[in-house]
């Protein structure tokens, strides 16, 4: 065991690197950033993927109130001098992170702008002395919080102004998670509203300011382009995990996840650590996911957990899946969810108002948002796209089963019920097969095990058993039957039973038939006819991966 501590909780890079806890060196990212010149960027990554420790980072390298040379000089960065003596601690910085801005409502979304601008000013009331009367008196309303509304998409850019005047030197500016309220404001309608504000909070501040900016980095999840947010922002440069360009500082490279895996005493788990939390790809880089590798070093559990997944909400990602109403769609994420490889174009720039129509901007949406792994294909401008690991894949079974659980919901288990009872094959085949192919829990497209369909009916029918009885494996004739369905207040019941196929050559027409004859040779009916049920169904069903075939006889 490593004699650091993991710590999860926060992203302060100065309490981590001050206190000797681990940290994965990253520093070298600063230098690339100057050396770079360009003065605007934009960065997309996952969540969870070190945007906020970078930001940090940023923070406390260029921010002139700090004096942390010291810390810096002890990593990577400290092999480049001139860096230091030119860029440590020389610069007014403005950081922001909008991680708090994810409300419910507009007016909520209101309050919090105000809320994070007084915080922001309340960090430079320094300056405020050196101000004239008139811009004195902007600041102080930002700070008790009593501007007007109209007036606080300028708060960013004014505040840019004064110190830029006050110390005579440009300004970094750092924005975190910029994207979450126009996710929160999607999801909750009024995004025409905050969008609205963010284009001029955001174009006022970055638009031909060079003269005023050292350096702008924006970091968030999505590029958010088509709703024109930076219109008229002609410098702005954006780092996708498409981009070959800081590949390796977000997230951990294997060599990273090497050696700290051997201080910490447990290189011994490398390759299933790589089968779970592997798998990404940003730009050229292979990358791991950064909080399920320090989850992992920090509670050493005996068997490997997803992580990464409880981090937030899959309500969007669910909302996508259920929205887009295409065959075509569905057998992809089953090609996906099996393991499967889909060749697609990706846009780096997602369009809300489209998400819900455009299968391919879902497929940008994913792998932006770290469920999908894209790799170029030489030669074209294709991605392959794949589940990157074990966990994604625990991701995307989860709401796979959660849209089998939409389906039963909403009423189509009572048709489901009524045909079984009346003996409908075109229904209860039609109803099953979607059902089918909404469902992974049991991994039906590569199951050969019986009892796999057994529970994937009888989870489906349990969920209607107010008006029905339902059995399963009892005793009655000569044998035991799967499923038995009856009504509780009337004659009607159904007999079934299941049978598998073990090879690809093997006929479900014969399966469901050797089923049937099973059912009415064992007399399965016998207990249902001393009960005085009249009319019976017995039904033979046959399964071959997420293919079903059903016959019946009825007894009345």
């Amino acid at each position: 065991m490593g004699s650091k501590k993991v710590i999860t909780e926060s992203a302060d890079f100065k309490r981590l690197v001050s206190a000797g806890d681990f940290y994965v060196d990253k520093s070298l990212f600063i230098y690339e950033l100057i050396e770079e010149k360009k003065f605007l960027s934009l960065i997309t990554r996952p969540r969870r993927f070190g945007k906020t420790m970078n930001q940090r980072m940023l923070s406390a390298f260029f921010d002139r109130k700090e004096n942390n040379r010291h810390l810096f000089e002890a990593l990577e960065l400290g092999n480049y001098p001139r860096i230091l003596d030119e860029h440590c601690n020389k610069y007014p910085v403005i950081f922001l992170s909008f991680n708090h801005l994810e409300k419910v409502n507009y007016p909520a979304f209101q309050t919090a702008v105000k809320n994070m601008m007084s915080d922001l000013y309340t960090i430079h009331e320094e300056i405020l002395i050196d101000l004239s009367p008139k811009d004195q008196t902007f600041f102080q309303q930002v700070l008790d919080k009593s501007l007007e509304w109209d007036e606080y998409d300028l708060t960013l850019n004014k505040l840019q102004n004064f110190l830029y005047r006050v110390y005579k030197k440009k300004v970094v500016i750092l924005i975190d998670e910029y994207d979450v309220p126009l996710h929160s404001a999607y999801q909750h309608e009024f995004f025409e509203d905050a969008l609205q504000f963010f284009k001029v909070f955001f174009v006022t501040t970055l638009k031909n300011d060079e003269h005023m900016i050292q350096l702008a980095v924006l970091t968030g999840c999505l590029k958010i382009s088509k709703e024109s947010l930076f219109t008229g922002v002609n410098n702005l440069i954006v780092y996708s995990v498409l981009s070959s360009r800081f590949g390796k500082y977000f997230g951990f490279t294997p060599l990273e996840v090497a050696k700290a895996l051997s201080e910490f005493g447990v290189d011994h788990r490398l390759e299933d650590l790589k089968a779970w939390y592997d798998g990404y790809r940003f730009g050229e880089e292979e990358i791991y996911n950064p909080w399920s590798v320090n989850r992992f070093l920090q509670e050493q559990e005996t068997e490997f957990v997803p992580y990464w997944i409880h981090t937030a909400s899959n309500d969007l990602l669910k909302k996508l899946i259920q929205k887009i109403d295409s065959e075509e769609f569905r057998k992809e994420l089953g090609k996906l969810r099996e393991g499967g490889v889909l060749e697609k174009q990706l846009d780096e720039n997602i369009s809300f108002q489209e998400l819900f129509s455009d299968d391919d901007m879902v497929y940008s949406f994913l792998v932006a948002s770290g469920y999908l792994k894209a790799t170029k294909i030489s030669g074209k401008q294709n991605f392959k796209l794949e589940i990157p690991n074990r966990e994604i894949e625990q991701v995307f079974e989860k709401l796979l089963n959660s849209l089998l659980n939409d389906f039963i919901k909403k009423g189509k288990i009572n048709t489901f019920i009524e045909a079984i009872m009346e003996g409908n094959l075109r229904t209860i085949e039609a109803i099953l097969h979607q059902a089918l192919k909404t469902s992974s829990h049991f991994d039906l497209a590569k199951s050969y095990e019986e009892n796999a369909y057994h529970m994937f009916l009888l989870g489906i029918l349990f969920q209607y058993n107010d008006n029905f009885s339902l059995r399963s494996n009892r005793e009655s004739g000569y044998g035991r039957y799967d499923l038995c369905v009856k009504e509780r207040q009337g004659k009607r019941a159904a007999i079934i039973e299941l049978k598998r196929a073990l090879f690809e050559t093997d006929s479900l027409e014969e399966l469901a038939e050797t089923a049937l004859d099973q059912a009415i040779i064992n007399e399965y009916k016998t207990d249902l006819i001393e009960d005085g049920y009249t009319m019976i169904q017995r039904y033979g069903i046959a399964f071959k991966g997420k293919e079903c075939k059903i016959i019946n006889q009825v007894i009345s």
